[in-house]
């Protein structure tokens, strides 16, 4: 799967519709997503801002969109990211499965892998 899929499954939500008919210049400012290897649930969660009040929502897309407020600290507004980004969630994994091989390499008994990305205009 990748970035595209989910942002689809955001912009054809009526949670989604509703919240940018009220908020018409809020704009997609960051995402966070855990991809669960074992096939259990993964959590993601598409951001955005509302620059009139600084205020940034997260839309977390599991079975049903839920939008959860964000506390945010500093009063920065996060810029603007294009919708069009795209990556591929398999190519993340295989950065990961390579780092697991290399800590089983280094004899590490145990193993805790998390991933998030965080998409910034600059760092994207």
């Amino acid at each position: 799967m990748n970035l595209q899929f989910y942002l689809e499954k955001l912009f054809a939500s009526d949670e989604f519709q509703n919240f940018i008919k009220e908020n018409p210049s809020a704009y997609f400012c960051s995402g966070f997503f855990s991809i669960n290897m074992e096939g259990k649930e993964n959590i993601i969660h598409i951001d955005y801002v509302i620059p009139e009040t600084k205020k940034i929502f997260s839309f977390q897309l599991n079975n049903k969109i839920s939008i959860i407020p964000v506390e945010q600290s500093g009063g920065v507004v996060l810029e603007d990211i294009s919708p069009d980004i795209n990556f591929d969630f398999e190519e993340i994994e295989k950065i990961i499965k390579l780092r697991r091989f290399s800590c089983r390499c280094r004899k590490l008994t145990k193993e805790i892998f998390l991933l998030g990305l965080f998409l910034f205009l600059d760092l994207g």
